[in-house]
């Protein structure tokens, strides 16, 4: 019997069962504190991760608005960082940041998200008042409400309702301890936000606010500078400029581009009415402006220059000055416009008008810009003015210049006019008597050799009087080319003298020619100086009743400083007489227009010769002595100055 074979006592067990239940529900009740401690420290630790991560997540947004205002970002670029990253901190489906422009009185969206999307079917702009609870934002406090319980609706809450949103913060944007925005978050649940989630949007809220203004100054700064640096460009320009109507549109283009307006336009005063004039007009359509005139009584212009007040019209729609009568004429619609008055030594001259701020309203910091060119403006035109009323002047005065010359070419021939009677006369007498002799001939013996000297006489009298008929033509006459051209003294002088030849001899006067040889030529109007030596020559017999010496002299000279020029070299002609001479009250009065010590003188021969002498830019002097003579003294430059 093998051992498989045996029997196997079972060994018997004791009852065990009921003591191990007993044990283990023993140790269970031990464990469940531990268990329940574990559970409650795995949630502390779940929620200190959770509390991490989240402050980790404000930490990383905080940090990269940071780096947007480290960046110098666009206001819009700061604001649409942000947004994209609120709905990671806050359970939320729509975020927006708003700025507000108290000046102009207008709310500003800058971005807004509906569903972490771009949402753009809001109005970009709004009225300020259309914002609503600004009071309690100014408080600086966050404001965690439900937007149905709201009793009334503004802008923004209108379009979060329409999106579906019950519940909003509105966490205010505080700089400087001022009010300049805010950043709103809606959720599409009642209720849904907590203060940990409020106290997250305010510190969002200062952090952004902190970014965004810091973006405003750097625009402000960099559009200051722009403008400053516009304004100096546009200063160097306009004063640069003494044509008017250059400086007008000048003025104009500078305006147009510093304020990126519309449209810009000058209207001057006209001194002779009530009325306004516009002078020049930059606008689509609008050159029929030009000349276009309105009476002081009439538009925001009228207005301004009237009280010497400058304007800023927000809607001139809605202004009882304003005066539609330019939009009628150019099709043109007005909205807003900066009305600035032209002072020019406390005297309003005429407004400068600036309409339609592309893509935005003017404000304050625009009307101080074009006051600041306007009164650059101001003295420009002025300026141009006076250059312009000096032009005329000086045109008129040229024009009476060379009418006095003419006229004092005529009285001096005038005062020729006996001895030249007498030198014409005594040919026509020949003639005359040649005639007779003919007529007497042809009736008697008709001897031809007779007749062929008769002819012969009248024939040279009548050349000899056509000679003097033609000096006196080209004396009087101007040359055909009245400009500067090169000259010989000396041809000038002799034909002068040649003129007056008759006059000189039947005054038993005697000429004395000491010609420097080799004269060089000079740069001068011959007409001009042959009105002046002939006037001089004049003066000179009239002043030796009884006969005398008349000395001509010509040599090269070196001209003082005068008139605004150096030193030069030049010629000096002296005109010197052995007549009566003059006092020292005489010659101090000797160049002054109808001064004269002759009976039947005009007193304008000298004043014009010195004007001659001066606009060849050269001088003129004089020495007397009583009894003893008169030396007069041209001096005049080789080359005329460019």
């Amino acid at each position: 019997m093998t051992d498989k074979n045996l029997p196997v006592k079972q060994p018997k067990r004791a009852n065990l069962s009921a003591t191990h239940e007993y044990a283990a529900s023993e140790r269970a009740d031990d464990l469940l504190p531990v268990i329940a401690a574990l559970k409650e420290q795995l949630a502390e630790r779940d929620q200190t991760i959770a509390a991490l991560q989240q402050y980790t997540d404000r930490l990383r947004v905080l940090h990269q608005i940071d780096q947007a205002l480290l960046a110098v970002q666009s206001p819009e670029d700061i604001a649409q960082t942000a947004l994209g990253l609120m709905a990671h901190l806050v359970p939320c489906q729509w975020t927006s940041v708003s700025l507000f422009d108290f000046e102009v009185g207008e709310a500003i969206l800058l971005a807004a998200n509906l569903h972490e999307i771009p949402y753009t079917q809001l109005a970009k702009v709004t009225a300020l008042d259309q914002f609503g609870q600004l009071d309690d934002l100014r408080q600086g406090q966050p404001l965690v409400e439900d937007i149905t319980a709201l009793d009334q609706l503004h802008w923004l809450d209108q379009a979060l309702v329409t999106n579906g949103m019950f519940s909003r913060i509105q966490a205010p944007l505080i700089s400087r301890d001022q009010l300049i925005g805010c950043l709103t978050l809606a959720a599409d649940t009642p209720g849904v936000f907590s203060v940990e989630h409020s106290a997250i949007a305010e510190e969002m809220a200062t952090q952004l606010a902190l970014a965004l203004d810091n973006a405003q100054l750097y625009t402000e700064t960099q559009r200051r500078s722009k403008g400053l640096a516009a304004l100096n460009k546009a200063g160097r320009a306009i004063t640069s400029i003494l044509e008017l109507e250059t400086v007008l549109e000048q003025i104009m283009a500078e305006v147009r581009i510093l304020l990126e307006a519309e449209g810009a336009s000058i209207l001057l005063h006209d001194p002779n009415g009530d009325e306004l004039f516009f002078a020049t007009v930059i606008a689509p359509d609008a050159k029929m402006l030009t000349g276009m005139r309105l009476p002081l009584t009439k538009g925001i212009a009228g207005w301004v220059m009237q009280e010497k007040q400058s304007v800023l019209v927000d809607d001139v729609q809605h202004d009882p000055r304003f005066y539609d009568r330019v939009d009628t004429v150019t099709g043109m619609v007005t909205q807003s416009l900066l009305a600035v008055p032209l002072i020019y030594k406390d005297n309003a001259i005429g407004v400068i008008e600036v309409i339609n701020k592309a893509g935005e309203k003017f404000r304050q910091h625009d009307l101080k810009m074009l006051e600041a060119l306007t009164s650059s403006a101001a003295i420009a035109i002025a300026n141009a003015r006076l250059y312009k009323d000096l032009q005329d002047r000086m045109k008129t005065l040229q024009e009476t210049q060379q009418q006095l010359i003419q006229s004092e070419k005529m009285a001096a021939l005038g005062r020729l006019i006996a001895s030249i009677t007498h030198e014409i006369n005594n040919p026509l007498q020949s003639v005359q008597t040649c005639l007779t002799l003919s007529r007497e001939e042809l009736e008697g013996e008709q001897r031809p050799a007779k007749m062929d000297r008769y002819l012969e006489i009248v024939e040279t009298e009548i050349e000899r009087v056509s000679t003097i008929v033609g000096r006196m033509r080209d004396f009087y006459r101007p040359a055909a080319n009245q400009g500067l051209q090169r000259v010989n003294l000396h041809e000038v002088l002799e034909s002068v003298l040649e003129l007056s030849g008759k006059q000189l001899q039947h005054s038993q006067i005697n000429v004395e020619r000491r010609w420097l040889t080799d004269l060089p030529a000079i740069e001068a109007n011959p007409d001009h100086l042959k009105q002046v030596f002939l006037n001089l020559l004049l003066n000179a017999v009239d002043a030796m009743p009884e006969g005398g010496t008349l000395q001509l002299k010509t040599a090269q000279a070196r001209l003082g400083p005068g008139n605004n020029q150096p030193a030069r070299p030049g010629i000096r002609l002296e005109f010197k007489d052995s007549g009566l001479g003059m006092t020292a009250e005489t010659m101090s009065h000797l160049f002054e227009p109808f001064f004269t010590t002759k009976p039947h003188g005009s007193g304008l021969g000298l004043c014009i010769s010195y004007g001659i002498i001066e606009a060849h830019h050269g001088q003129i002097r004089v020495t007397s002595q009583r009894n003893v003579g008169t030396t007069f003294y041209i001096f005049l430059p080789l080359e005329q100055p460019v």
